[in-house]
């Protein structure tokens, strides 16, 4: 049985979610929304378990209670991140608490949010308009959560750590983005 917080997963997850957007049988607008949640949902995981793992006087940081925001300011302490992936971290969780708490939210208003934080990608891509508002986050988001699970990996103590990597086809109007993961085992 596969493990359900393993890389692979969750870029099946990612996957299936585009598929179903190709396929029309979700809108955009609920893709949006699964894929935000879900690239949220697989950050707090990696810092949850950095704290665990590297932090262990700061486990009490992992009650219910204290949320991804606490975590990821211990996090920063460590500056696993740097400043504009502390930030693209932060400004993912903004999104994810718009997305939780707004069923029917305003798609130019996630726009806006995404183009003010489109500098602290750490990729630059001459062509950024050419994906939507979830491939422009994607882009942004990936590379700092790829450097969370490289760090989990280090501290693991399992060498090479497995890391998204992703396919950009520039068929699809407006681009599309296809995550396949390195294969490493952590």
């Amino acid at each position: 049985m596969e493990d359900k917080f393993s890389l692979k997963h969750f870029v099946d997850l990612l996957n299936k979610i585009n598929e179903k957007k190709i396929n029309n049988s979700l809108d955009e607008k609920d893709v949006f929304r699964l894929q935000v949640l879900l690239l949220h949902l697989y950050t707090d995981y990696l810092l949850i378990n950095i704290i665990k793992k590297d932090l262990p006087l700061h486990k009490d940081m992992l009650k219910e209670s204290e949320g991804f925001n606490s975590r990821l300011h211990i996090i920063n302490a460590k500056k696993i991140l740097d400043d504009k992936g502390f930030t693209a971290i932060k400004k993912l969780n903004s999104i994810r608490n718009t997305l939780q708490h707004d069923y029917e939210f305003d798609t130019d208003s996630m726009k806006n949010k995404i183009e003010s934080i489109k500098e602290l990608s750490p990729i630059k891509f001459p062509d950024f308009n050419n994906f939507d508002n979830l491939g422009k986050l994607q882009l942004i988001c990936v590379p700092y959560i790829n450097s969370l699970r490289g760090y989990l990996g280090r501290i693991d103590g399992n060498g090479k750590p497995e890391l998204i990597v992703y396919k950009i086809d520039t068929k699809t109007n407006p681009w599309s983005i296809n995550f396949t993961f390195t294969g490493f085992k952590t």
